[in-house]
């Protein structure tokens, strides 16, 4: 639907230039209809050039997501309109058409729900105005979403003021229940909501005046878990611990130190699930909208900052706090993957962190080993390693299952990798190379990666072990083995 407004600038009129009074061609086939303000008269229609974002960038298309001084530019300088175009220069500054109108926080900083509510304008079906009035439709949708963060309410009265039903049925939202599968995703790419909202409706970054109907602890502990995916409960099942929120939970049950390996698991999981929504599938962020955690100093910076922006978010932005929805393990798992993915060198964190800066306290020591100290069973394994000599047959049976529960979660079920969090073993030089630099980067890491050291976590035999299957599968053709005296002497 094509909008207008037309203002009286003492020699005539003129076309102003405006967020919703420049385009709203929201639907393919979109009844056309014009707005003006009340008391001015109809006249000559300008010609103007807008460009059209490709669907990846949908949202940095328009102003609205630019800083304080990059909303409300003069038509010629907006980005959006031709500067050439004489009818952009016949556009009057969105800042002298909009000094009349109500002020609001969003967008272009102008009020139009109550614009309309209090008749400042008035949209009409025709340009003439002499056309039947629009058809209103007073209906609220509500849209449960996951964890704390209000529900969504879809308010039809203020879009039918200004649009016409075919505007948005069938073709941008299905009327059928469960026929639109909506996500910030494709919101941020341009679909749904995003087909007007950040470029002629106030940006999705104004989170609140959308997500507007707040719920109870009791709901919100429902839909936690409600909207909460197989694959997270599956690994929530699978993870050690309690699944109850992080605030909730108590901290024998979400203190034990986890692997780096663990965590890292979990945490991707719980990041494609809950966060790759906003902070997209590689970190890589919406540029004005949502950081990116790609390259992030928070994400590589102090442990502490990290877990705070996380656990209790960050006022008056997107970012909700997140202890009321996920555990200590939870958040510790995701924070940890953002820190070791996508080239980010941040450290790992552990859940008794997590649950000193929920309870205001300080971290916890890790628990005292139930076994033998750690020491004392590496002298053991140490001293019978010396002398053994396994087949192998016997160091591929047992690398498999050592590289199944200690480095897939990384490094792939195949030796595939993960693009920006490990690099693949299938075809590395490094597993392929001299056996000596594959022993020393397992043993020892690889410093301000998440490549961690497993010296202190694998025996020499289950080391020598996963070694060997790494140098022998998957296409890898080293055809030599490890013997643990090997790794024994390495350490």
């Amino acid at each position: 639907m094509t909008v207008f407004s037309l203002i009286n600038r003492s020699s005539g009129f003129v076309l102003i230039a405006g967020v919703f009074l420049v385009s709203l061609s929201c639907g393919p086939e979109a009844a056309h209809a014009e707005t003006a303000k009340v008391g001015a008269p109809s006249s000559k229609k300008a010609t103007t050039k807008e460009g059209k974002a490709a669907p990846s960038q949908a949202n940095r298309f328009n102003r609205l997501f630019k800083g304080a001084a990059g909303f409300n530019l003069p038509p010629t300088e907006d980005g959006i309109h031709d500067p050439d175009s004489v009818g952009t220069q016949a556009l009057q500054p969105p800042k002298q058409a909009f000094e009349d109108l109500p002020k609001g926080k969003a967008g272009n900083r102008v009020d139009w729900v109550q614009a309309l509510d209090i008749g400042v304008i008035q949209p009409r079906t025709d340009k003439a105005g002499t056309g039947k009035a629009m058809t209103v439709l007073d209906l609220n949708i509500v849209r449960e979403v996951k964890g704390s963060m209000p529900d969504v309410v879809y308010p039809h009265k203020p879009h039918t003021k200004w649009l016409q039903c075919s505007n948005c049925h069938p073709k941008i939202f299905i009327p059928k229940k469960g026929a639109n599968k909506i996500s910030m995703a494709a919101i941020l790419a341009g679909q749904y909501c995003g087909v007007c909202h950040g470029k002629v409706a106030f940006p999705i970054s104004e989170c609140r005046l959308c997500h507007s109907k707040n719920k109870t602890k009791e709901q919100i502990a429902a839909q936690s878990t409600k909207h909460v995916s197989a694959r997270t409960q599956a690994a929530r099942t699978e993870a050690k611990g309690t699944t109850a929120p992080a605030a909730a939970a108590k901290p024998d049950s979400v203190l034990d130190d986890m692997s780096v390996t663990n965590l890292m698991k979990l945490g991707q999981t719980i990041y494609t699930d809950i966060c790759s929504g906003c902070h997209g599938d590689k970190g890589q962020g919406v540029p004005g909208t949502f950081p990116a955690l790609k390259g992030s100093k928070i994400a590589s910076g102090d442990p502490a900052k990290h877990i705070d922006v996380v656990v209790n978010g960050r006022p008056e932005t997107a970012m909700q706090p997140w202890k009321e929805d996920l555990n200590a393990q939870e958040i510790a798992a995701v924070i940890t993957f953002e820190r070791a993915s996508w080239g980010n060198a941040g450290g790992p964190v552990q859940p008794r962190q997590v649950h000193a800066a929920i309870s205001g306290g300080k971290a916890a020591e890790p628990p005292a080993p139930k076994s033998a100290p750690v020491k004392a069973v590496e002298k053991e394994a140490s001293a019978k390693a010396k002398t053994a000599t396994l087949s192998k047959e016997q160091l591929m049976s047992q690398g498999a299952a050592v590289y199944a529960e200690n480095c897939s979660a990384c490094h792939g079920e195949k030796g595939e990798g993960v693009p920006d969090v490990a690099p693949p073993l299938k075809g590395s030089k490094i597993v392929s190379g001299p056996i000596d630099k594959h022993i020393e980067i397992v043993l020892n890491g690889r410093p301000e990666t998440a490549m961690q050291a497993w010296n202190e976590i694998l025996s020499p035999e289950a080391t020598a072990a996963v070694i060997t299957f790494e140098r022998n599968s998957w296409g890898n053709a080293a055809g030599d083995t490890v013997q643990p005296s090997e790794i024994a002497k390495g350490r």
